[in-house]
């Protein structure tokens, strides 16, 4: 996945370098850049695309915990009555709206957590989205800390310095889905609407609880570690240079994950 021998075909052993390689990356970050593969934009944007895709899929697993909890339904309006003067105007048509042919307005009972559901999958893609800008725009972070430090190197570097690094996320992901689901647990549900709405609020504004508080830092802090080696690398600058960029830019970032 990460940076196989393309001269081994072998799949056992592309599969071991791999793993290696991702070792290198999250635990020796200084002697996985200097792999000549380390390099390879394409291969950090199929990371963080990657990343990404699992990012949403905890947000979607979230979404389901939610709204597979909820037992209220609503009544909705799915036809009026049309007033006579409008009915009128078919009177020598042969046939008749159906509006025409009935006296007060039908309505049917619906699952208010199917509405939910269907409302937050049509938001998941801006999740998707959101986690690939917050690439480039981390990448534009680093690239202008190290910058007034001396770094010197392409933005294209930095940017996939950036890529690999979005790996510690998926912590991130993990202990944030583990808080809500013990959240979403420990939540009576109300059948009235207008109460659950009042949840919804509560659960959305608790996703700085303390798992996905601890969390947040976990990912901030690896991410920095892997940061510094990278920019040393990627900018042309000491390591306790890269680690001052990586560690403004990290303290940002983790106050954002606690908002």
């Amino acid at each position: 996945m990460f940076i196989p021998d393309a001269r081994d075909s072998d799949p056992r052993m592309q599969f071991r370098q791999s793993l290696h390689a991702l070792f290198d990356l999250l635990v020796r970050p200084d002697a996985f850049f200097e792999r000549d593969g380390a390099w390879s934009l394409g291969r950090a944007f199929g990371v963080v695309l990657a990343v990404s895709a699992v990012t949403t899929a905890a947000v979607a697993a979230m979404g389901w915990l939610f709204t597979s909890n909820i037992d209220a339904t609503v009544t909705v309006t799915t036809m009026e009555p049309w007033s006579d003067a409008t009915c009128e105007s078919f009177a020598e048509m042969n046939s008749t709206p159906e509006p025409c042919t009935i006296d007060e307005p039908q309505t049917k009972q619906v699952s208010v957590g199917a509405k939910v559901w269907s409302a937050f999958v049509g938001r998941l893609p801006f999740v998707f989205v959101a986690s690939l800008l917050g690439w480039v725009l981390v990448a534009a972070a680093l690239h202008a800390a190290t910058w007034l430090l001396g770094g010197e190197g392409s933005f294209a570097g930095t940017l996939t310095v950036a890529g690999w690094a979005v790996v510690p996320t998926i912590v991130q992901a993990a202990f944030a889905l583990v808080g809500f689901t013990l959240l979403v647990r420990g939540t009576a549900f109300s059948n009235d609407p207008e109460v659950l709405v009042q949840q919804l609020r509560t659960l959305s504004s608790s996703t700085g609880n303390a798992w996905a508080a601890v969390g947040g830092l976990v990912a901030g802090v690896w991410q920095a570690y892997i940061w510094t080696h990278g920019l040393a690398h990627a900018r042309s600058l000491r390591v306790s240079d890269a680690a001052v960029a990586a560690g403004i830019v990290a303290v940002v970032t983790i106050a954002l994950s606690l908002v």
